[in-house]
C-alpha cells in the first residue's frame, strides 16, 4: 500500500520520480550506439543537452561509465527551478561515484544563458575521467540561433514529441552540424491504464487525451516517435538506430508497492490526464473525475499498471 495523492505537485519531483521508469525503458542498443559515437570523437567530446531538466541524463551517463575520458557537457533547460535543482543534485551524485567536484564562477559557454536566471559550472574529476559541466536556463531554439559554438552530440530526451517537426529539429541540428543526436523517450501514441474499469470509456478517454496533444496551442504530437525518421531526413540527418523504449510501471511483486518514487510518478500522470480532459467537450466532466478518482485509489492500493509506448533514436547530422 502507498500513501494517497500528494497535497502538491512539482515538476522537479516528477522528473526525479521518472528516473527509474526511464532507466528500465531506455533502449540499450540505441544508448550504446550514441555513447560509442561520442567515444570516437576527438577529445574533449562535447555534448549539449536540451530540456536537461534536473540533470538525470548526466547522472545516468556517470552511473553507467558511458562517457569518454574527457568531456565538455552543456545543459540547457527553460525552467529555472529545474536548473537550480540540478545544481544541488549533480555534485552530491558525482561525489557518491568517487568524483571530486570543483565549482566555477562563470558558467556561460558563450553568453547565451539568460542573464540572472540560475546557472552553474562544475568540473567533475576522477582518475579515469574529467567532465566539465556548464548548465543554464535557456530556451533551446534562441540558444541555437545565438551561439556560434558547435558540439559533437545533441541529447534531447522526452523532447521531440513536445516540439515536433522537421523545422524544429533542423534548428537543433545547427548545434551539431557535423555530429550526432540522441533522442530517447519520444512518445509514439499508445497509452494504457490497467485494469480497465469500463473498457470502451477507457479507450475513448485515452484517444481524447492523445487528440488533445494536437489541439489549440499545444504543440505535442502523439505519434512523434514514428514520424522522427522523416523529420530527421528533412532536417539533414540520418537514422542509425531506432528502438522501442516503452514505459511500464507496475507494483513490485516483492512488497506489493511501486519501486522507488513511481507511485508519485503515476499520481502526476493522472494529474496530466485530469487537467487535459476535465473540460473536454466530448467527455462528461463528472465521469472524467470519477475515472481519475478510481485510478488514484488504485495507485494507493498498488493496483494500477501503466504503459506508454515510446521510441529512442540515434543518428548522425551532416548540415555543412
Amino acid at each position: 500500500m502507498v500513501d494517497g495523492p500528494p497535497e502538491s505537485y512539482s515538476t522537479q519531483r516528477y522528473l526525479a520520480a521518472k528516473r527509474t521508469v526511464d532507466d528500465r525503458a531506455l533502449n540499450r542498443r540505441v544508448f550504446q550506439d550514441a555513447t560509442a559515437f561520442l567515444s570516437d570523437r576527438d577529445p574533449p567530446a562535447r555534448v549539449v543537452e536540451v530540456a536537461a531538466g534536473i540533470g538525470v541524463m548526466l547522472e545516468r551517463l556517470l552511473d553507467r561509465d558511458a562517457l569518454p575520458d574527457d568531456v565538455e557537457y552543456t545543459m540547457l533547460d527553460i525552467d529555472p527551478a529545474s536548473i537550480a535543482t540540478a545544481e544541488q543534485r549533480l555534485p552530491r551524485h558525482a561525489r557518491s561515484l568517487g568524483y571530486t567536484v570543483e565549482t566555477h564562477d562563470d558558467p556561460r559557454p558563450d553568453g547565451s544563458f539568460r542573464g540572472s536566471a540560475p546557472s552553474f559550472a562544475l568540473t567533475l574529476s576522477r582518475s579515469d575521467r574529467r567532465v566539465e559541466v556548464r548548465a543554464g536556463t535557456a530556451d533551446a531554439f534562441p540558444f541555437a540561433a545565438a551561439t556560434d559554438r558547435t558540439w559533437d552530440l545533441l541529447v534531447a530526451a522526452a523532447f521531440l514529441d513536445i516540439v515536433p517537426g522537421s523545422d524544429q529539429l533542423a534548428t537543433l541540428f545547427e548545434l551539431v552540424p557535423d555530429g550526432g543526436y540522441y533522442a530517447p523517450i519520444v512518445f509514439d501514441g499508445a497509452t494504457r491504464f490497467v485494469p480497465a474499469v469500463d473498457r470502451p470509456f477507457d479507450r475513448r478517454l485515452e484517444r481524447r487525451w492523445h487528440a488533445g496533444m494536437r489541439a489549440g496551442d499545444d504543440p505535442n504530437d502523439p505519434r512523434a516517435g514514428s514520424r522522427v525518421p522523416v523529420w530527421v531526413e528533412r532536417a539533414g540527418g540520418v537514422v542509425d538506430s531506432l528502438g522501442g523504449s516503452s514505459w511500464a510501471v507496475r507494483p513490485d511483486g516483492s512488497d506489493s508497492d511501486y519501486p522507488a518514487e513511481e507511485a508519485y510518478f503515476l499520481f502526476h500522470v493522472l494529474r496530466f490526464v485530469e487537467r487535459s480532459l476535465v473540460d473536454d467537450p466530448q467527455l462528461d466532466e463528472e465521469r472524467v473525475r470519477e475515472w481519475v478518482t478510481d485510478r488514484r485509489k488504485r495507485v494507493g492500493e498498488a493496483d494500477l499498471r501503466y504503459v506508454a509506448h515510446n521510441l529512442d533514436v540515434f543518428g548522425r547530422v551532416d548540415t555543412r
